[in-house]
């Protein structure tokens, strides 16, 4: 999961560097994330921990990542949803 990404529909860019996530140039302002797996997926969900922020987190950032068994990455919020290319070395 970690590494450069890019949405082939626009050409915008995913980058996962340890805890920090970057999509369209904007860092994801995140305070927590847990890691699940579900039938050989690996999903992330990002959160905040001040309650009164939550939905305008889940609405203006990248709150979820999954990539499939085959490599897909899929990043989304209650707004969107995009699949994103590897850039380069997996």
């Amino acid at each position: 999961m970690q590494g450069r990404w890019r949405d082939p529909d626009d050409g915008a860019l995913l980058v996962i560097d340890g805890f920090n996530v970057l999509h369209r140039d904007q860092s994801v302002a995140h305070d927590f994330f847990n890691v699940e797996e579900d039938e050989g997926a690996l999903i992330v969900t990002l959160g905040v921990d001040d309650v009164k922020r939550e939905d305008s987190f889940q609405r203006e950032n990248v709150a979820g990542l999954v990539i499939d068994p085959d490599g897909t990455m899929n990043a989304y919020n209650t707004r969107f949803g995009a699949t994103f290319e590897r850039i380069g070395d997996a």
